[in-house]
């Protein structure tokens, strides 16, 4: 079998379209100029294969292992930080501490298809500001071990400077398995968002051809992000960066558009404001050969000044559709529409560029309202996307320090939310949260537009420069020096000011707080030469100092269940029954379970189920809670009765 099948081929070898199409939607990576790779499907699938046929694509030292770390399985858990939070129990809106590699893992089955934005600003590969550096062969340690790339004065360490041989393939290693899985998040009307420079451009849109797809690139938006330009460049003073933007499913990705700008209407009379728009079609398909139809007189009487198509009165003014060349062009109205809607339309002398003379041209008066959108352009230059804004907004927020450097201004992220159709409860994602700028930009879009949009922010906790205003402002509120206690400290002082400005806003201005560690769970030590040691350890599954709370978010993660779900506590003697999304999930994760609780813990898991009669329940308890076997066989039996069919124990 060749490496590469045409469609024929496929179709003979048992792959009927169907499995293609499902193949593309799931795994677009293993396609190549639209056919399907061999070699990649098994490399995806588990396989890892030598090849020396050649194929059209980006390759670097590490793709490989870097495809196989994206569908690796996590051992990691998020343990809550429930102090740390702002109004932890009833927040929607998630911050949590960790190498977003091993977060996006954990985050697979609850998040796959539920996200709208995803945005990110991911390291841009200057050489000196690189500190993800991934160990393929281990996985939550490389989190516990990353911050220790400092020195002993907490001077940062530069892990892929321009003399590393690997200089693009290390931030590419970085970055493949991040896109990879956090593609899985994106609804089917959803887009990914990444901010980059020039450095790594190329690259990273040829990797995101390959995970999303050609066919689902949106557009590279130009952001006029220093307006100045960049002095300090030998040849050219650059002034942009750029926006890539990928959809899930274009097809089913509604246009990008944003409110009308106002001040481009300048006009107004009794109707309302409005601008002027040649009626006349320009650009493309502009010939009278394009639309034939198209091209009829429009007369106007300039005694009257009204404007006719058929039966003008007399010593009316013929005005024919021509080029800027005088060959024939036409208007972007039928002759019926001209007639029904003359009241939208003036008529006034307009200077030819061609001759110079002064010229009869028809105009539309093109109306302003608040609902009028305008599908947004690939450059731009708006005064709000002037990165120093950023750097001005984060120091009004921290007492003038620079405690960030180069923040995005929030008016990009909210330019960019407005621009995706929201209807007011969706989730976005950034997974290099940095200052925090997404979550601030969340909550004033929200703020201000009456919505209920909520975020989730992933931050490593990178420790910050030694004796830098970052350093010493964390020190002043009493808080670890890393990035990710500026995230939550930006987030606590944004939603302050927002209550301070309107005491009686009552929009979710809070946050849950997870943190990145090791699984709740032991693991089996079975390499141990003191058998009966490892066999006491185990009896007890769970790991010293993790409460019940550590394990249910771990739980819910595994079953599919969000983080920010309601729980519910119900006190049933000495013991605690959550409930967990209206039911979906009923736990008692307490370490002891009394043989004469096992009927009332039952019943009570009873009535939370009658309450929710359409929910699918599963239930959880801890094995090694109960004092024998009885106590446990008694509690199944017990729910099962009662229509329980998904008991599980840990």
């Amino acid at each position: 079998m060749d490496k590469i099948l045409s469609g024929d081929d496929l179709t003979k070898s048992g792959l009927n379209p169907g499995i293609q199409e499902c193949l593309k939607s799931h795994i677009p990576e293993v396609f190549s100029e639209g056919k399907i790779d061999f070699d990649s499907l098994k490399l995806v699938m588990g396989e890892l294969v030598e090849t020396s046929t050649e194929t059209y694509g980006l390759n670097w030292n590490g793709k490989r292992k870097s495809m196989l770390i994206s569908r690796s399985d996590s051992f990691g858990a998020m343990r809550p930080d429930v102090g740390d939070g702002l109004g932890h129990e009833s927040a929607k809106n998630t911050i949590i501490e960790g190498d977003n590699l091993e977060v996006l893992k954990l985050m697979q089955k609850s998040y796959t298809g539920k996200v709208k934005i995803i945005y990110i600003d991911p390291p841009y590969n200057t050489g000196n500001d690189f500190v993800y550096h991934d160990d393929f062969e281990q996985s939550i340690e490389n989190y516990l071990q990353v911050t220790g790339q400092f020195d002993d004065e907490g001077k940062k360490l530069s892990t892929n400077t321009e003399t590393s041989g690997r200089f693009h393939s290390d931030w590419l290693n970085m970055m493949y398995p991040r896109l990879r899985l956090a593609r899985n998040l994106l609804r089917k009307d959803g887009a990914i968002f990444v901010s980059i420079d020039d450095n790594e451009m190329v690259r990273l849109r040829s990797i995101m051809d390959e995970i999303f797809g050609p066919e689902n690139f949106v557009e590279s938006l130009i952001i006029k992000s220093n307006p100045r330009g960049n002095q300090a460049k030998k040849h050219t003073a650059t002034s942009h960066e750029y926006v890539l933007i990928y959809a899930m499913e274009k097809t089913s990705l509604e246009p990008l558009a944003t409110q009308s700008d106002s001040s481009e209407y300048n006009k107004e009379d009794q109707v309302g404001k409005y601008r002027e728009m040649g009626l006349r079609k320009r650009g493309a398909g502009s010939r009278r050969i394009d639309a034939p139809n198209q091209y009829y007189p429009i007369y106007f009487h300039e005694g009257t000044s009204t404007i006719h198509v058929d039966n003008p009165p007399e010593e009316s003014i013929e005005i024919i559709p021509r080029l800027e060349d005088g060959t024939d062009g036409r208007w972007r109205w039928s002759k019926q529409s001209v007639a029904e809607r003359t009241n939208e339309l003036l008529v006034r002398r307009v200077k030819k560029k061609s001759s110079g003379t002064l010229e009869f041209d028809v105009f539309q008066k093109d109306y302003w309202d608040k609902e009028k959108t305008t599908k947004i352009k690939s450059i731009i230059d708006d005064k709000g996307v002037n990165y120093q804004n950023g750097t001005v907004e984060l120091k009004r927020l921290f007492e003038n320090k620079k405690t960030f450097d180069y923040p995005k201004p929030t008016f990009l992220i909210q330019y960019l939310i407005s621009c995706m159709n929201m209807e007011g409860d969706e989730i976005i994602v950034d997974l290099f949260a940095g200052s925090g700028t997404t979550g601030h930009a969340v909550l004033e879009y929200n703020y201000f537009n009456s919505m209920n949009l909520s975020y989730v922010l992933v931050q490593l906790p990178q420790l910050v420069e030694v004796d830098s205003d970052a350093a010493n402002f964390l020190d002043g509120i009493g808080k670890p020096r890393n990035i990710a206690e500026i995230t939550k400290e930006r987030m606590r002082r944004v939603a302050a000011k927002i209550k301070e400005d309107n005491p009686d806003y009552e929009g979710d201005l809070g946050f849950k707080v997870f943190k990145l560690d090791s699984s709740n769970i032991k693991e089996w030590d079975g390499g141990s030469d003191n058998l009966q040691k490892s066999l006491e350890d185990y009896v007890n599954q769970i790991k010293d100092g993790r409460t019940s709370i550590d394990i249910l978010y771990e739980v819910m993660l595994k079953s599919g269940i969000q983080l920010t779900a309601d729980i519910e506590e119900v006190e049933v003697g000495d013991n605690k029954v959550l409930s967990v999304d209206n039911c979906r999930l009923l736990a008692c994760l307490d370490k002891e379970i009394k043989s004469e609780a096992v009927a009332d813990i039952a019943s009570t898991m009873v009535e939370l189920k009658n309450a929710n009669p359409d929910t699918d329940c599963m239930v959880i308890f801890l094995d090694s809670a109960f004092a024998d076997s009885s106590g446990k066989l008694n509690m199944s039996e017990a729910l099962k009765q009662n229509g329980f069919g998904n008991i599980r124990s840990i």
